[in-house]
């Protein structure tokens, strides 16, 4: 029965079939038409049961799918409708994500060195959070997106992971202070630090030295006056259960640190860039023998006095490293693939010599399996195939990538429309309590500068609150709009609003239950959609937040400490 799900067809799989049913029925089909072009089926119902495994295992850290991991449109959309983020390392995987419907705050630009027409990118499209790890990114964001959420990714220990990563990338502990002391002089706005402890991680205890850094970086910020809630844990996570390390061992190491050094009391928000782990295991390779040659070495035996003949057979397949099999020829020593034919098990085994399709010598996959004598059309199958192959791929020597069949299981399907039934569902139920997320900033402020002057019936001298993006957005083409706000009220940009709401918090807590008035002090109306959010979830029902201010500190607001703070309490359907 064939399916749809937002543009990408799939084949969703009648009860009892599995993806394995599906590469015999294709081998069978190709075979009746003396086609040998090599395959891949990948099963996106494996997609669903890691992200449950990921939300059991790991439930205070969301995924960020590292979209360069594998990049094919099923999948990223599977992943959307799960609700996971999305790692993007370029402004064409940005576009990718955003192409499917995904929103920009879903969205982290995990590069730490970037183009200065991606970073203008990322800032036109409203992808504020970004990575850095040298001082010489900062200079570029300043100019290029002033207000980005930047996130300062520190060097790991990273020896004991297959493909480590802090040669290239991390900024070391002695070199954060200085670099967020640049950002500071350069008014860069840092929420966080990320880290990576390497791709296939063997060492679960990595995390739990990279986490205990992490809190050291988090409290210099700290102490510099960056709002620091953001932890990005990286990737490194385990994309089949045939490795080292389990994903379970890694996960039972990274849920204490986590809860000793980000206890869910800072509120700090914690996700990972998982790439491997959601898609290795999904996808299967079957790829033909289209040549095979017998070398046969003359060697003496024990007694030296006769020798024998000892053949190596080397096999050509029409998939190679310039193809799916990329990655394989990096860890040829521990992959093999299995034989679609059934062969006795006491069959003779020889060395082999295997190469890929093209003409280049570099196109070598392995010389390490020991394999019964195979003939020219014979099917190898390469299982564990999903990471970091397809997107790697070419059309090298014109020889065409391999096509992709893909498939869900009638289990998992169904598991995935309740999953999007629960998101949308969350979603409507975080909008429901106010009428304030269907507005944006400037309505908000037009409705409380009136509701409030003639409900209070006292003189209002208003004063706009807007966090920078909003603002940027504000200015570009309406000239008209910005003059009457400027007339009506007086305007402060905040640079870093989370951080002013939550130093507010305390002095509006107090000043709800009567204290402080200033008869020279005018009113100003506190209107940005995330202040109202912010203020919902302290659970005050009947809330409309006003700022007092003396006119004079309206430029300082945010720090003065002559600033005086009042919140009248207002029935809700005021607004």
């Amino acid at each position: 029965m064939e399916s749809c799900t937002n543009g990408s067809d799939f084949t969703i799989l009648e009860e009892g079939v599995t993806a394995r049913d599906v590469i015999d029925q294709k081998i069978n089909e190709q075979m009746l038409m003396d086609n040998t072009d090599a395959f891949l089926v990948a099963d996106l119902g494996d997609l669903v049961n890691r992200h449950l495994r990921w939300q059991r295992a790991l439930p205070r850290v969301k995924p960020f799918y590292a979209v360069k991991c594998n990049s094919s449109k099923p999948v990223v959309q599977i992943l959307a409708q799960m609700g996971t983020g999305f790692d993007c390392a370029s402004k064409n995987e940005i576009a990718l994500i955003q192409d499917i419907g995904v929103p920009a705050e879903r969205i982290i630009y995990a590069n730490p060195c970037k183009e200065n027409s991606h970073i203008k990118y990322a800032a036109s499209h409203g992808v504020q959070m970004m990575t850095f790890d040298n001082e010489d990114e900062l200079p570029k964001v300043a100019m290029s997106h002033p207000t980005a959420k930047m996130v300062l990714r520190i060097a790991t220990n990273d020896s004991k992971s297959d493909l480590p990563l802090t040669e290239k990338f991390g900024a070391s502990i002695n070199e954060c202070n200085g670099l967020m002391e640049q950002a500071k002089a350069l008014n860069v706005d840092i929420t966080g630090v990320s880290f990576h402890v390497g791709s296939g991680c063997t060492d679960p205890n990595a995390f739990t030295q990279a986490i205990a850094e992490a809190r050291l970086v988090f409290d210099i910020g700290t102490n510099l006056g960056f709002c620091m809630n953001f932890l990005d844990i990286g990737g490194g996570f385990p994309g089949s259960d045939g490795v080292k390390v389990l994903f379970e061992e890694i996960t039972a190491v990274i849920n204490p640190a986590l809860d000793l050094y980000f206890p869910e009391e800072s509120e700090v928000q914690i996700i990972a860039e998982p790439g491997r782990y959601y898609v290795a295991s999904s996808f299967t390779l079957a790829v033909n023998i289209i040549t095979r040659r017998i070398i046969k070495t003359a060697q003496s035996s024990s007694s030296d006095e006769e020798t024998e003949n000892k053949e190596t057979i080397m096999y050509h397949l029409n998939d190679g490293v310039f193809g799916v099999l990329i990655i394989y020829s990096q860890m040829s020593g521990t992959v093999k693939p299995l034989l679609y034919k059934k062969y006795c098990p006491d069959q003779q085994l020889y060395n082999t010599r295997v190469w890929g399709p093209t003409l280049a010598e570099e196109d070598h996959i392995s010389d390490q399996w020991k394999l019964p004598k195979l003939e020219i059309g014979d099917w190898l199958i390469f299982q564990n195939m999903g990471a970091y192959t397809i997107s790697l791929s070419s059309n090298f020597n014109g020889f065409q990538r391999s096509h992709i069949h893909y498939v869900m299981s009638k289990v998992p399907w169904k598991t995935l429309q309740k999953i999007k039934t629960g998101n949308q569902a969350q979603g409507e139920e975080q909008e429901k309590p106010s009428i304030f997320n269907q507005l944006d900033s400037m309505q908000l402020f037009y409705i409380a500068s009136d509701n409030l002057k003639n409900s209070l019936h006292i003189p209002v001298i208003p004063l706009l609150l807007v966090n920078s993006p909003a603002w940027s957005e504000i200015c570009v083409g309406c000239n008209e709009l910005v003059e009457d706000l400027h007339s009506r009220c007086h305007i402060l940009i905040l640079q870093n609003e989370q951080k002013f709401l939550k130093e507010a918090k305390p002095d509006l807590t107090t000043l709800a239950k009567g204290f402080c008035t200033a008869e020279s002090i005018g009113m100003a109306s506190f209107c940005t959609v995330s202040a109202y959010r912010f203020f919902e979830q302290q659970k005050w029902s009947h809330l409309d937040i006003q700022v007092w201010i003396h006119p004079e500190n309206t430029k300082n607001a945010c720090c003065d400490s002559t600033s005086y703070f009042r919140a009248v309490i207002i029935e809700q359907h005021i607004l």
